[in-house]
């Protein structure tokens, strides 16, 4: 994995086993201005491996299976939304209020990861769980 395509708070695979994200340093660079040296949780990033994306681990996420994902939704509140497709698992995460702007994101997702930065993204506080 790449310390720079993670967050604190992502869930990840270290030596086989779940961990989360607590510090991430993809700062470094070498002479030409590419980075080395990334780091997860002070160990090197390439120990990492990201977790796969899972219906399951969705519907334990309060995420509901629907048939196609109709954009923009003029619902108010949260909604998570998925759809399988041939692509890939495809996330609908929005955050609407009233009187306020509204955060609207659709994305096909692979890993957990991925998934955790759109809840951020669109102002939502969410523990996610595995």
């Amino acid at each position: 994995m790449k310390a720079e395509d993670l967050m604190n708070g992502d869930w990840v695979m270290l030596f086989g086993q779940v961990t989360e994200v607590w510090m991430v340093d993809a700062s470094h660079e070498d002479e030409e201005g590419r980075p080395i040296d990334q780091l997860i949780n002070y160990l090197e990033a390439s120990e990492f491996e990201p977790i796969p994306l899972t219906p399951e681990i969705l519907e334990k996420n309060s995420f509901l299976k629907v048939e196609a994902i109709e954009y923009p939704s003029h619902s108010v509140g949260i909604s998570f939304l998925y759809r399988d497709t041939p692509e890939g698992l495809r996330i609908f995460v929005q955050n609407a209020c009233v009187g306020e702007p509204t955060c609207t994101m659709i994305k096909t997702c692979k890993y957990v990861h991925e998934v955790q930065h759109m809840i951020k993204m669109c102002d939502i506080e969410r523990t996610f769980v595995l």
